[in-house]
């Protein structure tokens, strides 16, 4: 049986509704505007709530708005003068938020806002041998002979430009793109002309496995800023010897045609992983 409410804990609940403080229109917006609540937004806009009011992650109505999908939203907060050039903590317009939310499902919304400018980037390739373990096939110096011969840093630079060229929507624009072979280490590049710098460090993996070489590779990615003590974004793609990026081989010979592959594979996930690192001011 349901408990049966006294008159004095009636009355306490309305007391206590009637103390809380009513939610402020500028933080409504901000709810309004995330949510998809045009009627709200449009009334509280009408009520003088801030068009340019910020929450934690230093987001706009317009941001939140653009990063959700609220097209309706956008274009009222646009009509009414909200600011599309202003930038989050981590240096992103609404049009970039939109654009990394789902650039598929987001076009609307991207052709209201105006674009930025291409990120000026400069992008180094080197190679590490730390993941070559062995070859049942070459000794560990005829090993590295073969694999600098692919040149794996040059493969996985070539394909993140050609990604950006083709595919990138023009965000970026690559100053400068070297690749520099062996390294014993992943390198700190020296601040340049560039906004940002993106290192792809390849690491070839092979090791014996009875008759067959397990061959796998992975890319670790960095995204150095000037001015930044250390990467703003780091993050490993592919390795391990096993799964989509690894295969077992019956020699040499066929290395070529996987490595290239695979650092092909991994241009896009790159690209757009590094973007918002390198898009942030």
């Amino acid at each position: 049986m349901a408990a049966r409410w006294q008159w004095w804990q009636v009355a306490a609940l309305f007391l206590a509704a009637a103390a809380a403080p009513a939610a402020e229109p500028d933080t409504e917006l901000l709810t309004a505007a995330r949510n998809g609540y045009t009627s709200i937004v449009r009334a509280l806009l009408d009520s003088g709530a801030d068009l340019e009011v910020k929450d934690a992650d230093g987001k706009t109505a317009l941001m939140l708005a653009a990063e959700k999908g609220r097209s309706l939203i956008v274009r009222l907060l646009l009509d009414k003068g909200a600011n599309p050039e202003a930038r989050d903590k981590e240096g992103l317009t609404a049009y970039g938020l939109a654009l990394l939310s789902s650039p598929a499902k987001h076009g609307a919304i991207l052709a209201m806002l105006p674009k930025p400018p291409a990120v000026r980037i400069d992008v180094e390739a080197v190679w590490l041998p730390e993941s070559m373990v062995s070859s049942c096939f070459l000794s560990r110096e005829e090993l590295a002979r073969v694999i600098a011969a692919i040149h794996p840093d040059a493969l996985a630079l070539a394909a993140f430009a050609k990604y950006a060229r083709a595919a990138g929507k023009d965000l970026v624009e690559i100053l400068r793109a070297d690749s520099e072979g062996l390294k014993p280490e992943i390198p700190t590049p020296p601040p340049g002309d560039a906004e940002a710098t993106v290192v792809l460090a390849v690491r070839p993996e092979v090791s014996c496995a009875g008759q067959s070489d397990n061959l796998g590779l992975a890319i670790d990615v960095r995204v150095i800023r000037p001015g930044n003590a250390g990467p703003v974004y780091r993050k490993t793609f592919g390795g391990g010897l096993k799964g989509l990026f690894a295969r077992s081989l019956t020699g040499p010979a066929q290395y070529p045609p996987y490595l290239e592959k695979w650092a092909a594979s991994h241009a896009s996930s790159i690209y757009w992983a590094v973007l918002p690192a390198v898009m942030g001011r």
